[in-house]
């Protein structure tokens, strides 16, 4: 029984080839055959043939029928219209058709009134480059609004959306979606519960597990969007971006991806771990993260208060890169950095891991070792440029040019110190073992002075330019209170 509000506006004939009365199915009517024409108020009603029941204003028509107003056409080859409640029936080879958009389906139910229609088995809906169909679906003529229900894919040469619950609105070419939702296009899928998508500006918003997958890289964040023409996206809250290829995974607040060359740039506390191999990570946290992630590279650079830790190294720099790709570590202005009991500090650092250990460690302009050999007294090695050898991540060696200096407390057989030596040269090489100087060797002119332990002068216990940084030396605490509980 329809529900629309009652009208009492008549069905008028308006052309008919051959009229008669008789019944149908037992009910007394006026039997219409040929060019039938029926109008009531702005709508027309078209047919092949037709029965009009004039008792309770309906009429049921067949072959090629047609319902004419302003703003819309429906065809269908059946049609039963209830006149008082401006309800419409279709059946078989059902067409909508707005202007803007064309509806096919099977069976449509239809208010000329409203010009509110809705269909529960299955429909077809083409606006412009848009395909779309669904299980069960509404149309709203005064709003131009389309809802879908079950089995809703959205088909664009660019891309393949899919969801259960969607809301289209043709004024403003934008789809609502609610419940799970996936964009498919040729270079990512994206997942979402709920979101937008402007089919024109192709702009959009996803939330509610928003997460885009390309190539090679996730990324997951509380709200994520994205413009399809620029190729940029923009992330925020509980960010989450996974380079599975690496291993690498970064976290933060607000993140911007560059789709054109890879970059994206991540904010907010961010934190960036790299698992290596074992059980190990190396964990990096900046003010600033931009990972370029392309076919041939991936880079990870950080800047501002950049911090970088392994079982087995800290450190501390302003800025640094982190070459994924070829496992360099490059850390710019007052690097510092600690393994074992060695600090190693200067103007900038490079570091090379291989099998995700220290392998070398380069430092350029005013390079220092420092190992605290007891309370208050310290071996020191500094020079303009220090390349530093590692072997099962102790450091082994040691080069040092030009301007060499180190003090190193010597002692015969691991008992008893033997003396204090202070080396100056243009190069040395310095070999340790147990992470203790075994051998020294000096090029260019060496001058060295031994002091007795208990006799050396208090100037000479530290090299010119000497500095401790324990103070920067960063806790485990800092990284672990940026790591997100899911983990």
């Amino acid at each position: 029984m329809p529900l629309s509000i009652l009208s009492q506006e008549k069905i008028t004939i308006n052309n008919v080839d051959e009229l008669s009365l008789g019944y149908k199915d037992g009910r007394k009517a006026k039997v219409c055959k040929g060019n039938v024409s029926f109008s009531q108020g702005e709508m027309t009603l078209t047919c092949e043939k037709a029965y009009l029941y004039d008792d309770v204003n309906e009429v049921e028509a067949t072959g090629n029928v047609y319902i004419t107003q302003p703003g819309a056409t429906i065809s269908g080859q059946n049609l039963y219209y209830y006149g008082n409640s401006n309800d419409a029936v279709l059946t078989n080879n059902v067409v909508l058709n707005d202007g803007e958009s064309i509806l096919t389906t099977n069976s449509l139910r239809y208010n000329t009134k409203t010009k509110f229609g809705y269909y529960g088995n299955g429909a077809t809906i083409v606006n412009k480059e848009n395909t779309l169909t669904s299980t069960f679906g509404s149309y709203s003529g005064v709003s131009k609004i389309y809802g879908f229900k079950k089995d809703v894919k959205l088909v664009n040469p660019e891309y393949v959306m899919e969801s259960d619950t969607l809301q289209y609105h043709l004024n403003m070419s934008t789809a609502y979606f609610y419940g799970p939702t996936t964009i498919t296009a040729q270079d990512n899928i994206i997942y979402c519960r709920y979101g937008w998508y402007n089919t024109e500006t192709e702009k959009s918003l996803f939330t509610k597990g928003a997460t885009i997958f390309a190539k090679s890289n996730t990324i997951t964040a509380d709200s994520l969007l994205y413009d399809r023409n620029t190729a940029i996206g923009k992330a925020f809250g509980n960010i989450k971006m996974v380079d599975s290829m690496q291993r690498v995974v970064i976290y933060g607040k607000k993140g911007v991806h560059y789709r054109n060359g890879g970059l994206t740039t991540i904010t907010g506390f961010p934190l960036a771990k790299k698992a290596m191999d074992g059980t190990d990570s190396l964990w990096l946290i900046a003010d600033t993260f931009n990972y370029i992630n392309n076919d041939s590279n991936r880079l990870l650079t950080a800047f501002r208060n950049a911090k970088i830790l392994t079982d087995d190294m800290k450190g501390v720099c302003d800025s640094l890169s982190y070459g994924v790709t070829d496992s360099t570590i490059n850390m710019y202005v007052d690097p510092v950095l600690w393994t074992d009991n060695n600090e190693i500090s200067g103007l900038q650092m490079s570091i090379l891991l291989r099998n995700s250990q220290i392998h070398r460690l380069n430092i350029f302009d005013s390079a220092w070792i420092v190992q605290e050999e007891a309370p208050q007294h310290y071996n020191q090695i500094t020079g303009d440029t220090m390349n530093n050898y590692f072997e099962e991540n102790k450091l082994d060696r040691v080069l040092v040019y030009p301007n060499a200096r180190s003090i190193y407390y010597a002692k015969e057989n691991d008992s008893a110190y033997t003396g204090v030596n202070s080396i100056t040269c243009n190069k040395m090489l310095i070999k340790l073992d147990s992470q203790k100087v075994d051998q020294i060797t000096f090029y260019t002119k060496p001058q060295a002075v031994l002091y007795p332990v208990n006799k050396i002068p208090k100037g000479e216990k530290e090299l010119s330019g000497f500095k401790l940084f324990t103070t920067r030396k960063p806790s485990i605490l800092l990284f672990q209170l940026r790591e997100p509980a899911e983990l």
